[in-house]
């Protein structure tokens, strides 16, 4: 329901069109004077306004400006009792829509003037809104148009810094691969045309990368001829299956002496990951092969030399145990004897150390998982005991160097010769377990009997025996600790620093 709003000073017209007006179906809004007029557009808001040209107070004159003010597209439509030219033009400079007489004889030409004035009133509101929302559109596609211009002109930036990159890039690409002495290349992967050959290859083969590039089969001659075909196949074939080639093969230099190329190569792969190229580099490694053959034939002439050696301290070492074995026939004494009899088996020991690096193929350390069990029944064969012995051993996989070997070597002979001589008198059988353990960096020797025990604790005997004394001194130079684990029987055990092994 539209709002009309009528301000004239004569209640009889403002009725008679209020009446009129409402019968026809409109919400009339009464006003006397233009203030009151105002109030009530601020109040309650109108569609279209009529306004007596003359008020008490101030008339149309005055309000038409007022209500230009609140609202540009209200229409308003001037009421006059006079017909003057001059009031008329004034009333539509001031933005009247439409200019009316009094008396109104035909109240029909006020309805006709009224749906005249909300028509259009109507249309400059759609044409509002019309131009508002193309004038947004206009912003809109504008601030589009500035994005998208900032962010080609961002693109423009960022390609003309990557080419300067990638000229930079290539740049130095070029001047490493055509300053080294390895030959690069760079074939296709299909049509295995050779697309880049670095300067090397007239140092290496005597010939200009241009000529190579025209005819590559001039490469293959240079190649051994019995494996040309099949290494070209190989190379082609693992680098089409994405793995890199890295083999040696036969060559000839550019003066046809002997060469040995080391050749590897690389497959690329484009944006989408597929393989395209075949990136190789190819080295001359003649020279560092020839002197790993030097370096292993002098190396395996000193192993041989340093086995010599170990061969000759062992027969030494033997030939000392014979005299000892010689001198200990001859004694009548039973305690010199003894004495005599533990000398031999102490060197019988370290000749077993020397024996085994003879034996070994590795000259930096003894094996202990084979020397101990051989150390062990050498002794226990020496030692003519009328017992049944239960020999246990449990020795870890370890190497140990030659200066823990011996040491650890006469502390096992010690404490085995002593377990055999004095823990199973006066019985029939006994056991004796010998174990070797590594880790974290130490080793654990323990050496234990189920015989008769010790007759003292172990360090309480060092003042009687030189068997302790040189345990003791031989556990103090591995820098290792000595405990002794409570019985039945003895039962040593030793720990000491071996590094990693």
């Amino acid at each position: 329901m539209y709002r009309i709003l009528i301000a004239d000073d004569e209640p009889v017209v403002r009725y008679t069109l209020a009446l009129y007006l409402e019968d026809a179906g409109y919400r009339v809004l009464q006003a006397g004077t233009v203030r009151e007029a105002l109030d009530l557009f601020d109040a309650e808001g109108a569609d279209i306004a009529f306004i007596d040209w003359h008020m008490p107070g101030g008339g149309g004159a005055e309000a038409l400006p007022l209500f230009a003010s609140r609202a540009p597209t209200l229409p308003v439509v001037v009421v006059s009792g006079t017909n003057n030219v001059s009031d008329v033009i004034r009333a539509l400079q001031l933005g009247a829509w439409d200019f009316m007489t009094k008396p109104i004889v035909d109240l029909a030409m006020v309805e006709q003037t009224l749906e005249r004035c909300l028509v259009r009133a109507r249309l400059l509101r759609d044409e509002g809104r019309l131009r508002e929302h193309l004038e947004e559109q206009v912003l809109q596609r504008s601030r589009e148009l500035e994005e998208a211009n900032a962010q080609l002109r961002r693109e423009i930036a960022e390609r003309r810094d990557f080419e300067a990159a990638l000229g930079e890039s290539e740049a130095r690409f070029r001047q490493l691969v055509e300053n080294i002495h390895e030959l690069f290349w760079v074939r296709d992967v299909f049509t295995w045309r050779l697309l880049y050959i670095s300067p090397a290859c007239e140092t290496l083969f005597g010939v200009s990368p241009k000529q190579v590039i025209e005819k590559p089969e001039l490469l293959h001659h240079f190649l051994a001829q019995s494996n040309r075909e099949k290494f070209v196949e190989e190379l082609l074939q693992t680098v089409r299956a994405g793995d890199v080639f890295d083999a040696e093969v036969q060559a000839w230099g550019a003066h046809g002496d002997d060469m040995v190329l080391r050749v590897r190569a690389f497959p690329v792969r484009d944006a989408a990951g597929h393989i395209y190229r075949v990136a190789g580099v190819a080295e001359d490694v003649t020279q560092r092969r020839q002197a790993e053959r030097r370096i292993l034939t002098s190396l395996r002439e000193k192993e041989i030399l340093l086995k010599e050696v170990h061969h000759r301290v062992k027969n030494n070492l033997q030939l000392v145990v014979s005299l000892l074995n010689l001198q200990a026939s001859s004694v009548y004494d039973v305690r010199d004897r003894a004495l005599l009899l533990d000398s031999r088996n102490r060197i019988a020991s370290m000749a077993l150390v020397h024996e085994e690096l003879y034996r070994s193929d590795d000259l930096s350390g003894v094996d202990f998982a084979d020397y101990l069990p051989r150390l062990a029944r050498k002794l226990q064969s020496a030692f003519v005991i009328d017992v049944e012995l239960d020999l246990q051993l449990d020795v870890a996989p370890v190497m140990l160097p030659v200066d823990i070997a011996i040491p650890c070597g006469l502390i096992l002979n010690e404490l085995i010769a002593n377990a055999l001589k004095h823990a199973f008198a006066e019985r029939g059988h006994g056991r004796l377990s010998v174990s070797l353990q590594c880790q974290g960096g130490r080793a654990v020797l323990a050496v234990a009997d189920d015989g008769v025990g010790l007759p003292a604790p172990f360090e309480a005997l060092g003042e009687r025996t030189l068997g302790v004394q040189l345990v003791r001194s031989l556990v103090q130079q591995l820098g290792g600790e000595l405990r002794q684990q409570p019985g039945p029987g003895a039962h040593i055990v030793i720990s000491f620093p071996v590094g990693e092994v």
